[in-house]
């Protein structure tokens, strides 16, 4: 590894282990060997918050946040960097993840997400119901809903860019009495999990917790 500080782990379609750290950049674990991805390579930063890659058949990307902007990496390590004037809110990204459409959503150290299929983005932010802080992690369902676990502890979900609250997305309410330190999702999008600051573990599946 690059460095012995893991921010985050994240395994691509290709079976290739990406590692962030923390001032190490990226380091990438294929064929038995590690490659890496730092400042000298095109990376912004190299303190690695998020990665996430595309879905299997939809063009292998993978998409790298750090500290101090998005980077993305494809075939032959072609680089890709997105400008927080043009495209991102922040540039500190904290979260990531790519939809089932293969619109790459990005979470910061402050309110709002985007989303990214180029060559379009958009916003979403308290204006459209999100609660007043940062994103801590991002996850997609099996009906490409866009969950977002934000540092408050609190969960808000994301259905066809529209922002799901209690009022509207009654498994809320039983979500709504928990601070939540972490969550993730299976690969299909069947089951999401849950872990509460108390160390409770929580499981949303059939619509249900």
């Amino acid at each position: 590894l690059s460095f012995d500080r893991i921010r985050s782990i994240h395994l691509d379609g290709q079976g290739n282990l990406w590692f962030g750290t923390f001032f190490g950049g990226v380091s990438r674990f294929t064929d038995r060997a590690f490659s890496y991805h730092n400042e000298s390579s095109g990376l912004r930063g190299t303190i690695v918050q998020a990665l996430a890659s595309r879905p299997a058949g939809d063009g292998e990307y993978v998409a790298v946040g750090t500290w101090e902007g998005l980077t993305r990496f494809g075939e032959y390590d072609q680089v890709v960097h997105y400008d927080t004037l043009e495209t991102l809110l922040s540039s500190v990204v904290t979260a990531l993840v790519y939809d089932r459409r293969g619109r790459l959503w990005v979470g910061y150290d402050e309110p709002g997400v985007t989303w990214i299929r180029e060559p379009f983005w958009d916003h979403i932010t308290r204006r459209d119901g999100l609660l007043k802080s940062p994103t801590r992690q991002l996850a997609v369902d099996s009906k490409n809903r866009i969950w977002i676990l934000q540092k408050s502890g609190k969960v808000r979900v994301i259905a066809r860019d529209y922002v799901m609250t209690p009022r509207y997305f009654p498994v809320l309410n039983e979500l709504e009495g928990y601070s939540f330190s972490r969550m993730c999702a299976d690969p299909e999008g069947e089951r999401i999990w849950f872990l509460t600051g108390d160390g409770q573990l929580l499981l949303y599946q059939n619509e249900r917790v």
